[in-house]
């Protein structure tokens, strides 16, 4: 019998600490993580939430490190992010690697995908990312509040924690895609360029993403769902992007999403 493994994370605040105190506090993200989390509940994974303080770089890093080890081929591990997103130096084309803002540090799209590789062959991964410069955040290489850093901010918190990050860089192995046992799908709320906007009960992707799924009745596939969310930002500086990594896997290309 197939399992799901869910992990959902959500960030409202992050340490000042580190990042310094310019940044917004966030209203939807916490609501998001619920959310996506009863979803996934009402699917049949084992699920987990994680928040704030308890959404650190080395908790997020363990728990899927942790799925890695218990899946089998034909299982899934579900994993949604919902805070700030933001770059730092990298080696992609633009010069930056897209990050997710978790409480204690960043976590580059490297390191994440280094993690990836950890899965076993034909294990699912469902990435769902509801933060700023998210297009490709698995990939290797008004009154409106966004989900973004500020530029001082994410000046401030690279150059102040620079020898902290040049760690990370320099112990993430070499990967490539053929690393990649796993297949991966990315439902990410915007382009690589483009930031996304908070709300009040949740951020606005999340908000629409449950409008599509209909508390399940959404029958469709994965390129379905991807273009029911689509239609619903038309005309709006943010575009949802639907990414594909990893070993080919026609049946969860067809699947219901979130099917376990």
């Amino acid at each position: 019998m197939q399992k799901g493994i869910s992990l959902h994370i959500g960030l409202n605040r992050i340490d000042p600490g580190h990042y310094s105190d310019v940044f917004p506090i966030l209203k939807g993200p916490e609501f998001d993580a619920e959310d996506m989390r009863a979803i996934a509940e009402k699917m049949g994974f084992d699920n987990e939430k994680i928040l704030n303080a308890g959404a650190t770089r080395e908790a997020v890093l363990n728990r899927i490190s942790q799925a890695a080890n218990t899946l089998e081929a034909g299982d899934i591990f579900l994993i949604t992010f919902s805070g700030h997103g933001s770059n730092l130096p990298g080696k992609e084309k633009d010069g930056k690697d897209e990050t997710w803002c978790l409480y204690n540090g960043q976590v580059p799209d490297n390191e994440l995908f280094d993690r990836y590789c950890e899965f076993r062959e034909d294990v699912r991964i469902l990435v769902i990312s509801d933060s700023c410069h998210s297009g490709t955040v698995i990939e290797l290489h008004g009154n409106r509040v966004i989900k973004s850093l500020p530029d001082e901010t994410q000046k401030y918190t690279f150059l102040s924690n620079k020898a902290f990050y040049d760690n990370i860089r320099n112990a993430v192995r070499e990967r490539s895609e053929q690393d990649l046992k796993a297949s991966i799908k990315l439902l990410a709320a915007c382009q690589d360029n483009q930031v996304t906007e908070d709300d009040d009960f949740n951020s606005v992707y999340t908000r629409e993403l449950k409008k599509v799924w209909q508390q399940g009745s959404f029958q469709g596939n994965y390129q379905q769902f991807h273009n029911a969310l689509l239609a619903r930002f038309d005309n709006t500086p943010q575009i949802p992007n639907y990414l594909m990594l990893g070993k080919s896997n026609t049946k969860y290309d067809n699947q219901r999403p979130f099917t376990v």
